[in-house]
């Protein structure tokens, strides 16, 4: 007899589209039930995140009462797991547990079920996660078969499930099969039969386990007509009925409650095959390899713990607080592969507007307003200090041992960052574009795998493949020959004529005339003459007040341009094309998104070069090119005679 445990998890992110919600139900979720239903003897396991659910109570109530009657009938297990879907390990194990706990408490409400069985988002286990899961009541999940391969298991060799534990909190691991992953739904049915046959005649008594992602029958490209439209699931169910006296599905509950595990297991810190290969080999990494998921990641964490040190006398206030945070965590935006991810701009501005609702809520709610109005923090965590300054209307994050760089804005009336960017760096898979790989995307045998697929969604992509030579936040500091145009910065072609793009800056905080001022200065070489920078900075309610002076150490004249770099994350349509204004006074940023301006002011006169932020990334629907954010270089030609000074003065403003 073979035991085959089936999991299907379902899960839209937290700031996707509403019609990617729809599309997803249309193409996916409603037509996988709409099959299942007509297939009585099919058992299997559904996992909706809170997100999801949320979205489906809302717009489609009739659905909800299906799974609600498939559930009664016993015919589906759910599971449950952090709410938000966030990667649990990643976030504070207060927060980790209370999302648990929120998720299984959606579905007692939802589907008169009680969930004991957890999802691990994309299968990334540590070792603490045992005490995690038991604390919020879960007793078992699944994870891949190559986790196990880490500690000498071979695949063909895996069975049933296994015991694990953290300080005496247990937990059973069933290890999901890579080959049925990859077959199901993309071979044809008959396909995995044989596959599950010829493992069968290895050993009788034979426990498989399939869990992956609800997406792949019917959302991912292709899959809709293959799964739906010629029928891969009908025929797959009608394939486990008709060897029913052999192969019998059950629930994940109903197996665990008859048999005892296999044996004991300690696992090392994994996630699955494809996930381990685009984060270098621990998930983690994402935070090395992408330092935005890392700024992301440690605002997570500097909010949470806000929320945590205070008292908490009024639960529901605290729990409005707490869903933004737990929003804030998803943990789509916090890595990429061969998903959008990071490089999805709305996912990302849907991390920053959770997070700064929840840092405001508990400030006003539990009596702290802004009265900080500067603070020292090391928010990044690499062991130096950030500089927060306030108003009551925005907060700004300086990095002074980063070119002493303006790395976000935090916009409380619009909850907008403006500095929600990303730079421009050399992935694995640009070397597929450039050599133009494209793929068929279905063969005779079934539809390809998005892993497999090299499809461009826009032809001669390998034009826009360019990188950064810094990151992309603002007041970063260039000095520049004098004959630059828009394509040379688009390209990164221009040559730094400075030493202090990347420089660190000694940092004095002032207070003049009631008001905070960081004094930021370094020291370096511009054209190779010795100079300080020095930038002065002060906040007011929505803007900064910045002074810049040069002061021209050497024994010779020095000429050249300084060019600030702004980034922000606004679309201005008549912008984005990317061009140059001359010898203005004033200059505005028309944003269309949210509807507001950001203005400069400027007390010399100022040339102003714009132009797109766009990166070329891989998604599930294949190769795309997508708009990050609009760069604004401010240029002003600089002559100072020997040991003299320059300065400039400028406004930037909501």
């Amino acid at each position: 007899m073979v035991h085959l445990l089936l999991a299907i998890h379902n899960h839209q992110p937290v700031g996707n589209f509403d019609n990617i919600f729809q599309m997803a139900y249309d193409k996916s979720y409603r037509p996988f039930i709409d099959v299942l239903e007509q297939h009585p003897q099919i058992r299997l396991s559904l996992h909706y995140t809170g997100s999801l659910l949320d979205w489906l109570e809302k717009h489609q109530p009739d659905f909800i009462a299906r799974v609600r009657k498939l559930v009664q009938d016993g015919r589906v297990e759910i599971f449950a797991g952090g709410y938000y879907e966030p990667i649990l390990t990643l976030i504070p194990e207060r927060d980790a547990i209370e999302q648990g706990i929120w998720l299984k408490e959606k579905i007692e409400e939802l589907f008169s079920y009680e969930a004991k069985g957890s999802w691990i988002a994309e299968r990334v286990w540590e070792p603490k996660m045992p005490g995690i899961l038991g604390k919020a009541g879960f007793e078992y999940g699944i994870v891949d078969d190559s986790h196990f391969g880490l500690v000498g298991y071979k695949p063909e060799t895996l069975n049933g499930f296994y015991e694990t534990e953290e300080d005496g909190d247990r937990f059973s691991l069933f290890p999901c099969c890579e080959q049925l992953r990859y077959d199901i739904p993309f071979g044809q049915p008959e396909k995995v039969i044989e596959y599950i046959d010829k493992r069968h005649k290895d050993n009788q008594q034979l426990t498989l386990t399939y869990g992956d992602d609800g997406e792949k029958f019917g959302l991912w490209p292709e899959t809709y007509e293959w799964v739906y439209n010629k029928g891969w699931l009908n025929r797959f169910f009608s394939a486990l009925e008709a060897n029913s006296s052999w192969i019998k599905t059950l629930t994940f509950k109903e197996y665990k409650s008859a048999h005892f595990p296999t044996s004991r297991v300690y696992l090392p810190c994994a996630s699955y095959r494809e996930m381990l290969e685009w984060s270098g080999g621990f998930y983690r990494n994402f935070m090395v390899k992408y330092p935005e998921i890392n700024l992301m990641h440690k605002r997570m964490l500097y909010v949470s713990q806000k929320l945590d040190v205070i008292d908490k006398p009024e639960e529901e206030k605290v729990q409005d607080a707490q869903k933004y945070l737990f929003m804030g965590q998803a943990n789509d935006a916090y890595w990429h592969g061969v998903f959008g991810g990071l490089y999805l701009n709305h996912l990302r501005s849907a991390v920053y507007q959770n997070l700064i609702k929840a840092e405001s809520l508990t400030d006003r709610l539990f009596n702290r307003p802004p009265n900080k109005r500067i603070e020292p923090v090391d928010i990044d965590c690499d062991g130096t200090d950030e500089i927060i300054l306030r108003t009551e209307k925005c907060q700004f994050y300086f990095k002074p041992n980063l070119g002493g760089s303006l790395l976000g804005w935090d916009d409380k009336e619009k909850v907008w960052n403006l500095i929600n960017t990303v730079s421009r760096r050399e992935e694995l898979y640009h070397k597929k574009i450039r050599e133009n790989n494209s793929t068929q995307a279905q063969t005779a045998e079934g539809v390809k795998s998005i892993h497999d697929r090299v499809v461009e969604k826009e032809p001669g992509l390998s034009k826009f493949l360019f990188y950064d030579k810094n990151q992309r936040y603002c007041l970063f500091d260039h000095f520049l020959p004098g004959d630059l145009d828009v394509s040379d910065f688009v390209t990164s072609r221009y040559e730094e004529g400075g030493t202090f793009t990347n420089a660190i800056y000694e940092v004095v905080v002032n207070k003049r005339s009631g008001k905070y001022e960081l004094d930021l200065t370094a020291s370096g070489l511009i054209h190779g003459q010795q100079a300080n920078l020095h930038k002065r900075i002060g906040a007011f309610d929505k803007g900064l007040t910045i002074r810049y002076e040069i002061q021209n150490l050497s024994d010779q004249p020095m000429e050249t341009t300084l060019g600030v770099e702004f980034n922000f994350s606004v679309y201005d349509p008549a912008l984005v094309q990317g061009g140059q204004a001359v010898k203005q006074r004033k200059f505005q940023i028309k944003d269309s998104w949210l509807g507001f301006n950001i203005a400069f002011d400027f007390d010399k006169e100022t040339n102003v070069i714009y132009y797109p932020v766009e990166t070329v990334s891989e998604s599930e629907t294949g190769f795309e090119k997508t708009f990050q954010e609009l760069c604004c270089i401010l240029l002003w030609p600089v002559k100072v005679g020997r040991k003299q000074d320059w300065s400039v003065d400028f406004k930037v403003a909501i």
